[in-house]
């Protein structure tokens, strides 16, 4: 095999791995939240955790997403972590 070609698999491997360190960090925050507590949540953190959940699949489909928010920080709601990833 060519060294481009390791290469390439060097880089997928690398890839996958970040995708599922990622997805393991997500669902363990998930498994520890209180789902019945509301709390101050920031929308910025969540969407940003979101697109990152997702952004695998929209690469993949050839979307491009992007996230604006209007106002003044800090952009915190109350409610339900878990449930606004969703």
């Amino acid at each position: 095999m060519k060294p481009d070609g390791m290469q390439d698999i060097a880089s997928r491997i690398k890839s996958l791995c970040d995708r599922m360190t990622t997805t393991t960090r997500n669902l363990l925050a998930f498994a520890a939240a209180d789902s019945r507590t509301s709390r101050t949540v920031s929308l910025v953190a969540v969407t940003d955790l979101t697109l990152e959940l997702i952004s695998p699949r929209l690469k993949r489909d050839g979307i491009l997403c992007t996230r604006r928010l209007v106002g003044d920080p800090p952009f915190d709601v109350e409610g339900r972590e878990s449930e606004l990833q969703q």
